[in-house]
């Protein structure tokens, strides 16, 4: 493209000057005026076609090589005595011009054949608010393309396409993003890019987690330790520095013996996972272990109600948990799930959005508030005041939650298992401390 450039300029010619193509097959051209009307939108060039026209150079005068129309068009209006053109020094320069510039009665073009000719357009002089205005791009386009190019300097690259140039100006500066800008030659060059910002991204976060461990004195690795449970799971969201004063604050708290970190290989830095020491004495369980169990068992319930919703409504079928979701909906009106009590015959608050009948009752089945460190401290035996991802009344919440919810299902007909009694007498354990005023 850079030897058709050298022999292609920009400049103002005066129409009197140009002369038709003898040999164009188009003879006659209908609808001139408005053609015309159109050049009046053009604010750079007041009267001239946002395309300029294409011609060959032929000694004090020049040949059209494109853009009859266009001409034969100003000339009409009388309103220009000159336009500028795109002056080639030969037929071949024109033909090269012609494969890469859109004009207003030929093919579409490919986007590679239109990155060329935006290109070309800017390196031969054509003011970029044209070239916007040619190739169809948003006001400001080109002229970040043309800054983009800048930047690319004197580097070769295998995609000469606007969005190379683009990202080139986002990145510049940046000689790693440059690089691969210039070699990438696969598909989606911007996702490959946005991979190396999210991957320096990660690798920044895990440097700032890691320092603020070290600094709480918090020991790290790969294997959690036997019987420590999961106190909290913090995630980046986003913000990377608060994700390590958060680190750094939760720590300070003590209860955090011991984190595991996500490996340097991750691309993207999610968080981090704080783990307390097992109390001396106590029947401590992996969190993972408790999750588990308890994932395990919300699967269980949401089987059994699908079994009985199957053979009867939700109202015979389940009439313990039935009531319970009554009440529930009694204090959160502006909840979902109207038509889903319509349906089962239960007097709804009004506000209630819709959701199917059998959708709902699944979810409550298999409801509770416990999540794996709440289930692990219940599990484990931890009193209140002990570190747990939820605050004292928070726990004693979901404690109060899940018996309900376990309570009704074996009204019902659910035999609960073996870890579900565990963690219920755990629960209702919790509960009687609460209501007993117990340490």
């Amino acid at each position: 493209m850079g030897d058709v450039a050298e022999r292609v300029s920009y400049e103002l010619v005066p129409l009197d000057l140009i002369d038709p193509d003898p040999d164009n097959p188009r003879r006659e051209f209908p609808g001139l005026d408005k053609t015309a009307e159109g050049f009046e939108t053009n604010f750079v060039n007041p009267g001239e076609p946002f395309n300029p026209p294409i011609v060959v150079r032929d000694g004090e005068r020049f040949r059209l090589v494109d853009g009859e129309r266009r001409w034969r068009a100003m000339r009409l209006a009388g309103r220009v005595r000159a336009c500028h053109a795109l002056v080639c020094d030969g037929v071949g320069a024109a033909e090269a011009v012609l494969a890469m510039l859109a004009t207003d009665d030929k093919r579409r073009l490919t986007d590679e054949e239109r990155d060329r000719g935006v290109q070309l357009a800017l390196k031969v002089g054509v003011r970029p608010s044209e070239v916007d205005k040619a190739a169809g791009m948003r006001r400001g386009t080109a002229k970040r393309v043309m800054a983009g190019m800048r930047v690319a300097g004197a580097r070769e690259y295998s995609q000469q396409t606007t969005e190379a140039y683009l990202l080139s100006l986002e990145h510049q500066g940046d000689e790693e993003i440059l690089d691969l800008i210039a070699g990438y030659s696969g598909a989606n060059l911007r996702l490959a890019v946005d991979q190396v910002v999210r991957r320096r991204e990660g690798e920044a976060a895990r440097a700032a987690v890691l320092a603020a461990l070290d600094e709480a004195g918090v020991a790290r690795g790969a294997a959690i330790p036997a019987g420590a449970r999961l106190v909290e799971e913090l995630r980046a969201a986003g913000d990377l520095a608060g994700l390590a004063g958060r680190v750094a604050a939760r720590a300070a708290e003590g209860g955090v013996a011991f984190a595991r970190v996500p490996s340097a290989e991750d691309m993207r830095f999610a968080g981090v996972e704080l783990y307390a020491e097992g109390r001396p004495g106590a029947a401590a369980q992996s969190a993972n272990k408790v999750g588990r169990a308890h994932s395990a068992a919300k699967r269980r319930r949401a089987e059994w109600a699908s079994q009985r919703l199957l053979d009867d409504s939700w109202e015979s079928a389940m009439p313990n948990l039935c009531a319970l979701a009554r009440g529930w909906a009694a204090g959160h009106a502006s909840c979902y799930g109207g038509e889903l009590f319509r349906r089962a015959g239960i007097p709804v608050p009004d506000g209630f959005g819709g959701l199917c009948p059998f959708s709902f009752a699944l979810a409550w089945a298999s409801l509770d508030d416990l999540t794996m460190p709440v289930a692990a401290d219940l599990a484990a035996g931890h009193r209140k005041g002990v570190e747990s991802s939820l605050s004292g009344p928070g726990l004693d919440e979901a404690a109060r939650g899940y018996a309900a919810l376990l309570g009704a299902l074996a009204g019902d007909g659910y035999e609960p298992s073996r870890d579900e009694e565990g963690l219920l007498a755990a629960c209702r354990a919790r509960i009687g401390r609460e209501e007993g005023g117990g340490a």
